[in-house]
């Protein structure tokens, strides 16, 4: 169960939404119905996109609009096609729709996958142009768009349209709810102008998308390819490809990337549970395997490239006779699209290359390519993931792949090797520590292959712990709160004419990974610094209960142990406090708001706040009394500040400032105090201008070298903070915590204290590895 089924009502998804009805449209379903014989059963697809979003459509109660597909499914919907789901406990709908054979033929089987699949994958001689896939392609969006409009309840729904059977869709529903919020996702490339423009309707493609508020890729480099369509397109667009702005006909697109990820707690769970260890045993003792194990699992497409691995391998066992007997492939194969001859055609020959292979290296005892196109059980595949020495993920082209970061997310021991394709789009996140190869360059392939088996065991485990960094910080629950970025919250406020709602809010920070690992390339050094309270540790009723997050600890460890980063946690709790429940070794401490600091070796503190020691008791000693038969609200004296809590109580903020400033009245004359509020709290403090703004200026003038340039990351959650995102304005990353986007002076955001560890974990991986990038570099020195 993923941290967000766990939750009772905590998704940043459902506070973005702010009540809005949510709509969902996809080619296939969440839930099928099918017959085995005279009894209908339910099946959940595996893809990751249902398993990330059903849980929030659950919470919602929505609609999802699809295809019905299972042979079963009209006979248990209503007559308008509709039925509840999840089939235990419904609380979302399912709307239906009806395909005839010819409209499935020439909406999926003909212009989705014979002409979009093959031009975005850069394949354009495998198009095939036929006006009649595309009637049916026109037809079938206008179903779904009609479904939708009809679907919807109010005039202003959130609708999420995925993938590239849709492209249409967006604009027809824009003409019948021009106030709706329609947010896409793309989950293929996006094919550079050259080949997009053999596309016949590549113009209507354009404008069916652009209908959208939102437009979703994978990664940079394909965002960058769709503004350079529109901008070879349409003379009359304005496109600011940095900003990721596209601006038609009075409508703003952003267009923005966000990697798909997978559920990676779940596949580490089911990694190390005793059923995995069983499965692979029956494998084992089943297959002729070799002291060491190489994986592919794939659909049998002509993108994945398993013709192109088949002849690498060919050529290591050819070169490399000590690896004949040693290393197995186990090449897990899935039927697709049948229907189309060429899929037909592959699969033909790559069971030819397999028995060409086997014919020529099998011995007695020993088999190289285990070749299975069998159902393998969520179970079986994470076998074959756990105990695999090195994964081949190296398809010619594709969007993202999942099946890299599943066999990642299952390596408990840190001890295997993937091996990826430069054209996978999950390179621009896993290169750093997989092995990237061209797998048309098949000796090239086949050495890294080896280099692969031959890596020391040190190396193979560093490699693997900063992989599992990130496919953790990528999971599929960051991916889903970031496709709905922006979604305006007040419903009644109209932004000016041909200015997106979103345009002076926060986004996602994930969306500026690479702008991210560009300035860290560029600079001398890293300055992590973050709050405490709702930022690496949740909120809880009890504040003397709150724990940093482990995860959190050990990215800021990794941090701080850095030669060229420096951490600080900024922190209006007292400064021993913070120091005792952060426990970051090497880390800068500043607490009270920064009217405390601790460097490591000692504390000091600044001058005024000597001065309110006298009158604070007093203060703190009246609000108690006044709040005496509330247990809702109590005071923590800092010493130099304090806080009064009242996240419990049945009392409002007005009511609780209203006691704080009667007491200050009575037991400060000379107004050595001043209120301020946050969440849930008001607080005192001296009536000085120094803040978290003032805190970060000296801890970058006091811990970084005056002659260097460092990135400055600052992340708070609370209107304290709000100081210290104006002080860096451009010059740092400030990112707040939460969904009052609205709220905050900083141009990043994240949903809450999950994603501030998947960051922070970032930065210790991928972050620090671009930093050392530059720094290796610069010291290159040329020989005379």
């Amino acid at each position: 169960m993923t941290e967000r089924q766990e939750s009772d009502s905590e998704s940043p998804v459902v506070d973005a939404l702010e009540g809005r009805e949510l709509l969902v449209a996809s080619n296939r379903e969440p839930y099928t119905h099918s017959y085995d014989g005279d009894e209908v059963t339910v099946s959940q697809p595996a893809g990751g996109l249902t398993a990330a979003l059903d849980p929030i459509m659950q919470e919602l109660s929505g609609t999802w609009v699809a295809w019905g597909s299972g042979d079963a499914d009209f006979d248990v919907a209503d007559d308008r096609g509709r039925v509840r789901v999840p089939p235990e406990d419904p609380s979302y709908t399912i709307q239906r729709l009806h395909l005839s054979d010819r409209e499935l033929d020439g909406y999926y089987y003909g212009y989705s996958n014979q002409v979009l699949w093959p031009l975005c994958h850069g394949m354009p001689t495998r198009a095939s142009f036929d006006n009649e896939f595309w009637d049916y392609y026109r037809q079938v969006n206008e179903t779904f768009a009609d479904a939708i409009v009809t679907c919807a309840e109010d005039d202003d729904p959130v609708v999420w349209f995925q993938d590239y059977h849709l492209a249409l869709a967006p604009r027809l529903v824009r003409e019948q709810l021009p106030n709706a919020f329609l947010t896409q996702f793309w989950h293929i490339p996006w094919p550079a102008w050259e080949t997009f423009r053999s596309c016949p309707e590549h113009r209507e493609i354009l404008e069916g998308l652009l209908a959208n508020d939102l437009l979703g890729f994978h990664s940079e480099t394909y965002c960058e390819s769709f503004c350079e369509c529109v901008a070879e397109v349409f003379d009359d667009a304005t496109v600011d490809v940095d900003a990721g702005l596209v601006t038609y006909e009075g409508h703003t697109t952003r267009v923005q990337s966000h990697p798909l990820g997978v559920d990676a707690d779940v596949h580490a769970e089911r990694a190390g549970a005793e059923e995995i260890e069983e499965l692979w045993e029956r494998f084992s003792a089943e297959y002729d395997l070799g002291e060491q194990v190489a994986v592919g699992v794939d659909r049998l497409d002509y993108t994945k490239g398993i013709l192109q691995r088949l002849d690498a391998l060919e050529w290591l066992w050819e070169h490399r006779p000590d690896r004949r007997g040693e290393l197995t492939y186990v090449q897990k194969g899935s039927e697709s699209r049948t229907q189309i001859d060429e899929y037909q055609q592959l699969q033909d020959e790559v069971e030819r290359r397999v028995r060409e292979i086997n014919d020529r290296f099998a011995t007695e005892s020993w088999t190289p390519v285990v070749y299975t196109k069998d159902h393998y059980s969520r179970a079986g595949l994470t076998a074959l993931y756990r105990h695999a020495d090195v994964a081949l993920v190296s398809p010619l082209r594709d969007g993202m792949n999942l099946v890299a970061k599943e066999y990642v997310a299952s390596q408990l021991d840190d001890d295997g090797v993937l091996v990826l394709s430069e054209f996978a789009g999950a390179v621009e996140s896993l290169g750093d520590a997989a092995l990237v190869v061209n797998p048309n360059d098949t000796e090239e392939f086949a050495t890294t292959i080896e280099a692969a088996l031959s890596m020391p065991e040190r190396t193979r485990k560093r490699r693997m712990r900063a992989l599992r960094r990130r496919v953790h910080s990528e999971d599929n629950d960051a991916w889903v709160d970031d496709q709905f970025t922006g979604i305006p919250v007040d419903r009644d406020e109209q932004p000016e004419e041909g200015t997106p709602s979103w345009q002076s809010s926060p986004v996602s920070v994930w969306g500026r990974k690479q702008w991210l690992a560009d300035n860290l390339r560029l600079a001398d050094g890293l300055f992590v610094m973050t709050d405490f309270d709702g930022t690496v540790a949740d909120i809880v009723d009890d504040p003397d209960a709150a724990a940093i997050r482990d995860r959190a600890q050990e990215a800021l460890e990794s941090l701080a142990a850095h030669p060229r980063a420096a951490v600080a946690v900024v922190s209006g709790r007292a400064v021993e406090d913070v120091r005792e429940r952060a426990a970051v070794e090497d880390a800068y401490y500043a607490g009270n708001h920064g009217l405390e600091l601790h460097d490591g070796d000692e504390r000091s503190v600044h001058s005024v706040a000597h001065q309110v020691q006298e009158v604070l008791p007093a203060v703190c000693e009246a609000v108690e009394e006044a709040f005496g038969d509330d247990d809702g609200v109590f005071v923590e004296d800092k010493e130099v500040t304090a806080t009064v809590h009242y996240r419990q109580a049945d009392c409002d903020g007005e009511a609780v400032r209203e006691v704080v400033e009667t007491a200050l009245a009575d037991h400060d004359p000379d107004d050595a105090l001043r209120v301020t509020e946050g969440k849930q709290i008001v607080e005192l403090r001296p009536d000085v201008d120094w803040g978290k703004g003032a805190t970060v200026e000296l801890l970058r003038e006091r811990y970084t070298p005056e002659d260097e340039q460092w990135l400055t990351v600052y992340i708070g959650d609370d209107t304290t903070d709000e100081a210290a995102f104006e002080v860096l304005g451009g010059d740092g990353v400030a990112v707040a915590v939460g969904s009052d986007r609205d709220a905050t002076a900083a141009p990043y955001v994240v949903s809450g204290p999950r994603e501030v560890t998947d960051l922070l974990n970032w930065f210790a991986g991928e972050g620090l590895a671009n930093l050392d990038e530059a720094l290796r570099e610069d010291a290159i020195v040329e020989p005379n």
